[in-house]
């Protein structure tokens, strides 16, 4: 069935976040960057042209009428739910992250980087219960060949989505990086 062009609006999303909450998954990753706020919403687009205009009975009027980022974070929050951040090359920005607990002697390789990472615009934050990077790094082909399992977001180490997916499934509160016997342990 088509769904018109991409991207799809936010209540569109909205609507399939809710059909997929209704079984109640382990776990939800949303494979998708959600930093700005919706722009297509019925009271975002009337916000807009009530400043244009400057009247106040359109802006009254927005506030009555559907709002996308609200109705999709709160099917997001009636999950366990993990959407996706970027990194950006150039600007630090921060996004908050698990804790990366290392033992004997674990030792972390360099990690792919950015100055900074572009997150989930603030209506989700509430609603999530993590945030994983969704970029690939291709090879000098363009080629991705492999998927990081965390990455360097401005100095900060951050997981992947996957990763990020399978910690809240195991509702664990770390990523454990064992030296011994290398490997990243994540709740059970």
């Amino acid at each position: 069935e088509l769904h018109g062009t991409w991207p799809w609006p936010r209540s569109r999303l909205a609507k399939l976040v809710t059909q997929i909450a209704s079984p109640q998954p382990a776990a939800f990753a949303m494979d998708m960057l959600l930093a700005h706020a919706d722009q297509r919403s019925a009271s975002a687009l009337a916000r807009q042209l009530a400043q244009e205009t400057g009247r106040q009975d359109i802006q009254n009027l927005a506030d009555t009428l559907p709002d996308a980022d609200t109705a999709l974070a709160s099917n997001l929050a009636r999950m366990s739910s993990v959407v996706g951040f970027v990194l950006d090359p150039e600007k630090p920005g921060r996004i908050s992250s698990v804790p990366l607990l290392m033992r004997d002697n674990a030792v972390v390789q360099p990690l792919w980087g950015g100055a900074g990472a572009i997150g989930p615009h603030t209506a989700f934050l509430n609603a999530i219960s993590g945030m994983g990077m969704i970029g690939l790094p291709g090879d000098e082909d363009g080629t991705v060949r492999r998927v990081p399992l965390f990455v360097n977001a401005g100095g900060d180490i951050a997981p992947g989505l996957a990763l990020e997916a399978v910690r809240v499934w195991q509702k664990a509160s770390t990523y454990i990086v064992d030296g011994k016997m290398p490997s990243v342990l994540i709740g059970d």
